[in-house]
């Protein structure tokens, strides 16, 4: 719906690309061909980061963001209680393995 941009990203096993949209209040699921198969929506503006893990590599952790440049943090949380918590997301695929970098 042109709300939003995209912020964090991560893959699944199936090739799926899941994304944080920031300022969108949700997480989107696009199939390995680009095409929306699943929103899940969040109680909170901004999600920011990705990242998949969990006993079988299932649950997607989904971070927030609590800061906002133009108020107070307290003003934010007052309006988003659950901004900036971390979120477990129960997903039917596995995320792909990622590979520590000597960068």
């Amino acid at each position: 719906d042109g709300v939003g941009a995209p912020d964090g990203v991560c893959v699944a096993e199936d090739g799926s690309v899941w994304v944080a949209v920031w300022d969108g209040h949700c997480v989107l699921r696009f199939d390995a061909h680009g095409e929306l198969i699943e929103t899940v929506d969040m109680p909170v503006s901004r999600p920011t980061s990705l990242a998949f893990g969990g006993e079988d590599g299932k649950t997607l952790f989904i971070t927030s963001c609590s800061y906002d440049a133009s108020s107070e943090v307290a003003s934010v949380l007052e309006q988003e209680p659950l901004a900036g918590a971390v979120f477990a997301l129960k997903t039917d695929v596995k995320g792909v393995e990622v590979f520590a970098s000597n960068f």
